[in-house]
């Protein structure tokens, strides 16, 4: 019987297979002319007010934000399961996967279409042509190939339909009726309408009631289903924001929807522009709402009366059809009530249009069953040609537009998409060089290899080296990362590092010489030329690069090229040939042009230096609107970029990591303020990481500069990308008092004492409260929680003594108590100091209450299982010292459960700040070789091989979207450097050669509790540590160790010890020089 039916009905089922495959491949190409932009969140409304951002997110990502599943019920739990199966299932990237989805959607529609026209009676010929045009209507062209949920709320009412259809020829059972109804409500709940009238018009008004209670039951239950997988899914009923969506009335309103409900969704008009009002963009958003029927083009003009007469031919056709009375009555009332709810819902009436796509098809199809059957198929053949060719020009420009209008990072990623044999930047292990002090603007970015831009938003320079046939083999870009040697360097004329990077054909030297200009030397490699295949070396200038910007004029004079009529690159001795021209024309990779100047509105210009035969050659880039205006009001902007501790150690990588981390810290610096990371990801100061910033640089003998940029943390209560937070207080009096006990300036207590006073009582007031405190903050918040009014909370009623304070959108309490604690005794230092007593006990008893609620919750409370616990538990508050055996067994557990055995990490750390403030625990429970193994990792695993650099997270934490204008950084693996984890690694090693032991009776310094067992044959010494009373200098010659404190002679009660790797009776001599009222500038 199977194989009779298959016979019958073979050329139907071969039509929709070739319609489904055709589908599928026009959808999944045609989604990949759009640039992917479209799907930032920036550009959040700018496809006629589609939401493809949060729709793409929601079928990409559970963590994302569900709440659109209060008008789409169980839209998330239809639409992420597949796009994840393809992610991991073929290791397909999401945006492919997602198109893969929608490709496969638009296929099952498009067949499901062929299928309801071949039902209501269509013969095969006249139903192919119906679905082709379809096919071509400016609804499908426009919308399968960009991921919204109308793709899929248009084929439930397709195939409700299609099942009303089917009931006229066969029964059903009820649980039929109820898994069609509750299809169409579990997409868009206005959609239930076709569900609910398909079942009035087969069953009594009871039976109708109870297939509707039903359906809607199932529905339920599945978003029960989904709420369990996505955390964000909002419920969908009661959804008083809808009415956001429906805009005041206006006489011509209805006119508009009209209009577009029946001509747009068919022939795409001219497309305008209008101000997106909805997001913080630079995009407008194209709309057509006011746009006339057929102003497209011509086409469309002769499209839409076509349109106009075959849809009436249709209506007549509609109502003269004897046959399938049910689903002409669905098909009308359902028509009529999609006309009245967007007659008063939405702003932009084309967005819905798919979900009038297949009413309108089938409606017109009507007019085959009239005697003006010819006239019919002619006019949807000349639809089909000229509102194709409409819509698919009208499309062509839309994508121009959204190219237009794309921030520079997608104009990059589409070109990378259009060109992908093209050289292209590296986009991994950036750095930051630049003087301390300037503008985010002003700061360079460099790339392993050499590549470089001397300003975000300028141009890059990279090394390009190509055969004798002058055809491009490699570029600075594509040379692998373990060929690569690179270091910091420092001249004597300049405070800022150059970076030096040796490769297997060339050696590279960036610098800023005492004009401020940057200057490169490139040296090519003996052994590189001696090779068979030699490869000549060029300087390509292109708009792309570590931080590049459209280039839109070049002008060469035989001595010097002119880019955008602002730098200058002066190239010694002049080089052998210069190519100038516009990327992605006639092989302009290897091409050569005779061009002297070139002009474009793309933004795609080049140059290519063809160098001359030399042994090295140089190469000056100066900025001609270089001022003093690169530099934001500060004091440090001249300062030196090293460490001020004379360091001789067997090990000479320690010392430049040491250097390193300071460095990154000062280039980083933008006027007299810190960032937590790069500073054109993070264009802000933010208290907790920026703490620490000022007290590793207080450490590192950076005093005047700590003292500069203490100011924000005295006079600032609450700063940051989250807004304010708990730890505030408490990190800013330890930040206040470190640069204090240094600078020993009776001046500066007094400066700090009112604002470390505030600070202290408000930790009281944390531990006291009864309601929930909220406090302003001053600067931004990251952009993506400027709505979050909990970016004002600081702390809740406190829970068994401890303060429950508000700490990266959580409430780690032992880290918010740990670092109020050491904040407290801080305070209380100072307090002492300026002769305050009552508030120096005030504040110790607290500290000591805080202390006894931590100790108790450590131990007794899931609590200590919070990562934040052991980045503070000893290092740097000592709130843990009693406890010290029990945090040891807690370090030693999670230390098991992370790494392998060979201590190296099971996987990529993410907050690399928090596994090395880890590791600095150990030092404390004297376990150094526990802190060597993780140190030796970081070094092994830099961002940039040899500048000792790290990252944070896997993706742009914390954006606040700049990037986005620059061609450059287009997909970022993380944020680096990141300033945090470089001054936890300074602090680290800092203390790995002499530490202040707070846990001690006395005032104790524990010398070399880094030092490993290998240095201990060898002489070795460090001087000029900084440390609370004064500095330290220190001695060992492989026997015994000489120390000297210089500080004020009541330093001579300071108590020194050996760390745990040296010999118990090992040889100790003490020297206490007393500087009598010292003061560090």
């Amino acid at each position: 019987m199977f194989l009779s039916w298959l016979r019958q009905r073979w050329p139907d089922i071969f039509i929709l297979a070739t319609l489904f495959a055709a589908a599928i491949f026009l959808v999944y190409q045609g989604s990949q002319l759009i640039n992917a932009a479209i799907l930032d969140r920036q550009a959040l409304d700018v496809w006629f007010d589609a939401d493809l951002y949060r729709v793409f997110s929601n079928m990409t990502e559970r963590s994302s934000d569900h709440y659109r599943t209060r008008v789409h019920p169980i839209f998330s739990l239809i639409a992420f399961p597949p796009v994840h199966l393809l992610v991991q299932g073929l290791n397909l990237t999401p945006s492919a996967a997602v198109r893969a989805v929608m490709a496969v959607v638009a296929a099952i529609w498009l067949a499901a279409l062929f299928a309801l026209l071949r039902i209501i009676g269509c013969r095969r010929a006249d139903a192919i042509l119906f679905s082709l045009l379809a096919t071509v209507s400016a609804s499908a062209i426009f919308w399968f190939i960009v991921p919204e949920t109308y793709q899929f709320g248009s084929l439930s009412i397709l195939l409700a339909l299609g099942f009303v259809g089917l009931t006229e020829h066969r029964q059903f059972s009820s649980f039929w009726y109820i898994g069609v109804s509750a299809l169409t409500l579990s997409i868009t709940t206005t959609n239930w309408m076709v569900g609910i009238l398909l079942t009035v018009v087969n069953f009594s008004k009871q039976k109708a009631l109870q297939i509707t209670i039903n359906a809607f039951c199932l529905v339920v239950l599945l978003w029960g289903v989904q709420k369990a997988l996505f955390s964000s899914a909002a419920f969908f009923l009661g959804v008083r924001e809808e009415k956001a969506y429906m805009p005041p009335f206006e006489l011509t309103g209805p006119i508009h929807v009209f209009k577009a409900f029946v001509a747009h969704t068919i022939v795409m008009p001219a497309i305008n522009l209008a101000e997106n009002t909805k997001v913080l963009s630079r995009w407008p958003m194209l709309s057509v709402q006011d746009s006339i029927p057929g102003s497209g083009s011509l086409w469309g003009a002769i499209a839409v009366v076509s349109w106009t007469v075959l849809l009436g031919l249709g209506i007549w056709g509609f109502f003269s059809y004897q046959r399938h009375t049910k689903l002409r009555i669905v098909l009308a009332l359902t028509l009529l009530g999609q006309l009245l709810l967007h007659s008063i819902y939405g702003t932009e009436t084309f967005l819905y249009s798919l979900h009038f796509l297949p009413l309108l098809i089938p409606l017109a199809a009507f007019s085959v069953f009239t005697r003006a059957r010819p006239i019919a198929l002619l006019l949807a053949v000349i639809l089909i040609v000229t509102a194709g060719t409409n819509n698919l020009a009208q499309l062509g420009k839309a994508a121009q537009i959204v190219n237009a209008s794309a921030p520079q990072r997608y104009q990059v990623l589409h070109q990378m998409q259009q060109r992908p044999q093209d050289p292209w930047p590296r986009g991994t292990g950036h750095v930051v060089l630049a003087e301390p002090g300037s503008l985010e603007v002003n700061k360079a970015y460099y790339e392993p290899a050499g590549s470089f831009s001397p300003a975000v938003g300028s141009f890059g320079v990279s090394l390009w080296l190509t055969d004798e046939s002058g055809n491009l083999q490699l570029t600075s870009d594509r040379i692998p990362e373990d060929e690569i040697s690179q270091q910091l360097v420092w001249k004597e004329d300049s405070a800022v590092p150059g970076v030096i990077a040796d490769t297997p054909y060339y050696q590279t030297e960036w610098f800023m010489d005492d004009s401020q200009d940057w200057r490169l030397k490139l040296t090519p490699k003996q052994e590189a030329a001696e090779r068979s295949q030699t490869l000549s070396p060029q300087l390509g200038i292109r708009s792309v690069g570590p931080a590049g910007s459209p280039i839109n004029a070049l002008n060469w004079d035989g001595q010097q090229l002119l880019i955008n009529q602002r730098w200058s690159v002066t190239p010694t001795p002049p080089p052998a040939h210069v190519s100038l021209g516009e990327e992605g024309r006639n092989n302009w990779v290897n091409k050569t042009s005779d061009l002297s100047s070139w002009e474009g509105e793309s933004g795609w210009g080049y140059a290519r230096l063809a160098l001359a035969e030399s042994t090295n050659w140089s190469f000056t880039l100066h900025d001609l609107e270089q001022d003093s205006s690169s530099f934001a009001p500060s004091e440090i902007s001249t300062a030196d970029t090293r460490i001020t501790v004379d360091i001789n150690l067997p090990d000479p990588e320690f010392t430049d990591s040491l250097n390193a981390q300071v460095a990154h810290l000062m280039m980083g610096l933008v006027g007299s303020e810190t960032r937590p990371g790069e500073p054109t990801n993070y264009p802000l100061a933010w208290q907790r990481d920026g703490a620490y910033t000022v007290v590793s640089l207080a450490r590192a003998g950076k005093l005047q500069e700590a003292k500069v940029l203490s100011a924000d943390f005295a006079e600032n209560d609450f700063f940051g990308g989250f807004g304010a937070e708990s730890d505030a207080p408490g990190l800013s009096i330890w930040a206040l008092e470190e640069v204090a006990t240094r600078l020993k300036q009776p001046t500066y207590d007094q400066y700090i004492w009112p604002h470390v006073q505030r600070k202290a009582d408000f930790i009281l007031e944390m531990m006291t409260t009864d309601s929930p405190i909220y406090k302003p903050y001053v600067g931004p918040v990251v952009p993506e929680h400027e709505e979050k009014p909990e970016a004002y909370l600081v702390a809740e009623p406190p829970k068994d003594g401890l303060i429950v304070g508000r700490m990266d959108w959580q409430r780690p309490l032992l880290f918010v108590n740990a670092v109020s604690y050491r904040g407290l005794l801080n305070a209380a230092t100072l307090a002492d100091r300026i002769n305050q007593p009552d508030s120096a006990q005030r504040w110790r008893e607290a500290a000591t209450k805080l202390q006894k609620a931590w100790e108790n919750a450590f131990i007794n409370s899931a609590e200590a299982d919070n990562n934040r616990t052991y980045i503070s538990a000893l290092w740097p508050t000592w709130i843990g010292e009693s406890k010290k055996e029990e945090i040891a067994q807690q370090l030693e557990s999670r230390w098991e459960e992370r790494r392998d055995a060979s201590g190296n990490f099971k996987e990529t750390p993410l907050w690399t700040y928090f596994d090395l403030a880890e590791a600095h625990q150990w030092l404390f429970v004297n376990r150094p070789e526990r802190l060597w193994t993780t140190l030796q990792w970081f070094w092994k695993h830099q961002s940039s091989p040899g500048l000792y650099t790290w990252w944070e997270g896997d993706s742009e934490e914390n954006t606040f979207n700049r990037w986005e204008n620059v061609r450059g950084w287009v997909t970022p693996p993380n944020v680096t450097p990141h300033y945090w984890t470089s001054a936890e690694m300074l602090l680290m090693q800092l203390d790995m050669l002499a530490y202040s032991d707070l846990s001690a009776d006395q005032p104790t310094v524990v010398i070399g509790a880094g030092i490993p067992q290998n240095w201990l044959e060898k002489s070795m010494s460090v001087s000029g540590l900084s440390m609370p009373n004064g500095r330290i200098d220190w001695r060992w010659d492989g026997q015994k160790m000489w120390v000297t404190i210089s500080g004020k002679s009541s330093d001579e009660k300071t108590k020194v010890q050996l760390g745990s790797g040296f010999p118990a009776q090992t040889p100790l001599d003490v020297a206490y020089r007393a500087l009598e009222n010292v003061s560090f500038k």
